[in-house]
C-alpha cells in the first residue's frame, strides 16, 4: 500500500498543517460530492478538467511565495475565534486556495474551451432552467443535428444535456429550500418540475435524500 512520508531537510524543524474540509462547506448542494473533479467544476470555482495541464490529485504544489500559508493562517484564526461571519470568511479563503492552486496547472486560456454550441447550451440552460427545455428544440435553433449536439455536449461537458439540466434545477431548488419558506411543491414548480413526485425522485437521485430531509438536516446545523 502507498503512504505519505515526510522528513526534514538538514534536521530543521518543520510543521505539517493538514487542512481537511467537507465539500458542503463550499456549498451545501455538495453534501454528497465525492469527486474533486466535480468540486472544482462547481459554479463558485469553475475549473473544468479540460482546462488543466495536469491532474491536481497527482501533482505536488509548492507555496513559493507564502500566499497559501497566509490563507491557511487566516482560516485557522477564523476557526479559533468564531466571530460573526467566520464560516463565510473561511469559505472565501478556501475558495481562494483552491482557485489559486488550480491556476498553477491550468492552460493559458481564460475560460473553458467549449465549442460555441456547447457554450450556448450551457448559458441557455443557466438562464432558462425553469422552463420546459428539450435539446431537440435547441438543436433546431443552432441548425445542428440532434445526434451531433448530444455527442458534442457530452464529450465537452462530461454529462448529457438531461443530466446537466437536472443538476442545474436541483442546485437551484436547494438554494430555495435553504433560503426561503416556500413549500416543496412550489419550489419544484419554480425550478421547472410540474410533478412534485418526479421532482422528489430526481432530488433523491442527486442528493441521496428527499427535499424535506435536506431541509431538516440543514435546519439542525
Amino acid at each position: 500500500e502507498g503512504y505519505h512520508q515526510y522528513h526534514s531537510v538538514e534536521d530543521k524543524e518543520f510543521v505539517i498543517i493538514n487542512t481537511l474540509f467537507k465539500p458542503e462547506i463550499i456549498d451545501k448542494v455538495l453534501i454528497h460530492c465525492h469527486s474533486f473533479k466535480d468540486l472544482i467544476n462547481h459554479y463558485l470555482i469553475r475549473f473544468h478538467y479540460t482546462m488543466l495541464e495536469k491532474s491536481p490529485t497527482d501533482f505536488i504544489f509548492h507555496d513559493d511565495d507564502g500566499s497559501v500559508l497566509a490563507l491557511i493562517k487566516k482560516l485557522q484564526h477564523e476557526f479559533e475565534k468564531k466571530n460573526s461571519g467566520y464560516l463565510e470568511l473561511m469559505r472565501c479563503y478556501l475558495l481562494e486556495i483552491i482557485i489559486g492552486t488550480m491556476r498553477r496547472i491550468s492552460k493559458n486560456t481564460p475560460c473553458v474551451s467549449y465549442h460555441d454550441c456547447s457554450r450556448y447550451i450551457l448559458n441557455y440552460v443557466d438562464q432558462n432552467y425553469m422552463k420546459p427545455l428539450t435539446l431537440t428544440e435547441i438543436s433546431r435553433e443552432l441548425n445542428f443535428s440532434l445526434p451531433y449536439i448530444c455527442r458534442r455536449f457530452k464529450n465537452e461537458v462530461g454529462m448529457s444535456f438531461v443530466e446537466y439540466l437536472q443538476k442545474k434545477r436541483i442546485e437551484q431548488s436547494c438554494r430555495l429550500i435553504l433560503n426561503t419558506d416556500k413549500k416543496i411543491a412550489d419550489i419544484a414548480e419554480l425550478v421547472g418540475y410540474t410533478d412534485t413526485k418526479f421532482f422528489n425522485q430526481i432530488f433523491k437521485k442527486h442528493l441521496k435524500m428527499t427535499p424535506r430531509e435536506f431541509k431538516s438536516i440543514n435546519n439542525q446545523s
